[in-house]
């Protein structure tokens, strides 16, 4: 079975650290899917009449994924340590690395779609791209098990910024990608990724109280320290992050190889 990227997602998450477990945790997330098919095909084409929907399913691989076929049974976040079998999850470790993420569909521009409410790194392959049609996709009697329904006990209640991380934000605006003048929805999704925890189980083992976590999201690298026992976090620093996000962000080998083939047929054609 042969599978070709249609297009490479560019995202605020330039790193695994950080990214929410499910696109719709984070609202004020953004990321754009730009089409590449090959020579002769028209993405514009395939595009009509998807500006129509308000959300779409993105067919992905965890390209990042160092996946083995021996992990049958794995540790949800929510289970505290607790194994379930793999397909019982959405972990990203299943004997495939194929993903399935639906996002809402801001816009679409050219060959582009503009999207929000994502869960999906910085070159991440996208296979294919299909409408959320709610009529069928929503089922109202679908049932979860019973660690599914209960309220996340890890959830952060309490999120508080230090003064000069907020300054050190104001004066990075006019090098941000997506949020530039926009630091209230910044700051929205920086605190709906703290909001969810997004500290490993292992970290967390690893780390002493008051330790510092770090993820990136747009061009920033955001320093957080949170505090278990009384369910807060406060966002100590930001930094700029920017030349190492591009780093990353060029870091798929599958992106490294259709930049390639795109250099390679521009370099071919004449005037």
């Amino acid at each position: 079975i042969t599978l070709k990227p249609i297009g490479f997602i560019d995202s605020i998450y330039k790193e695994k650290n950080g990214i929410p477990r499910q696109g719709c945790l984070s609202k004020h997330s953004k990321a754009r899917l730009k089409l590449s098919y090959p020579e002769k095909a028209n993405p514009c084409h395939s595009l009509e009449g998807l500006e129509e929907y308000s959300h779409v399913w993105l067919i992905f691989l965890f390209h990042q994924n160092k996946n083995n076929w021996n992990m049958m049974k794995i540790s949800p976040p929510r289970l505290e340590g607790k194994k379930v079998g793999v397909l019982a999850t959405r972990s990203p470790h299943h004997p495939n690395p194929i993903g399935l993420s639906v996002v809402k569909l801001e816009r679409i521009e050219g060959d582009t779609l503009h999207l929000s409410g994502v869960d999906l790194v910085s070159g991440t392959p996208v296979l294919d791209v299909k409408p959320y049609i709610a009529k069928y996709d929503g089922i109202m009697e679908a049932t979860a098990p019973k660690w599914i329904e209960e309220p996340n006990r890890s959830l952060i209640t309490d999120i508080d910024w230090e003064e000069s991380a907020v300054e050190e934000l104001k004066s990075l605006e006019n090098k941000l990608k997506y949020y530039k003048n926009q630091i209230d929805s910044l700051m929205k999704a920086v605190e709906e990724v703290v909001t969810q925890d997004p500290r490993s189980t292992y970290w967390k083992k690893r780390n002493t109280k008051g330790e510092i976590y770090g993820f990136c999201i747009d061009i920033l690298n955001v320093m957080v320290v949170f505090d278990d026992e009384k369910k807060s976090a406060k966002i100590v620093k930001v930094e700029d992050y920017s030349d190492r996000s591009e780093h990353h962000a060029l870091s798929s080998p599958f992106l490294k190889e259709s930049n390639a083939k795109s250099k390679t047929e521009n370099s071919n054609q004449t005037d």
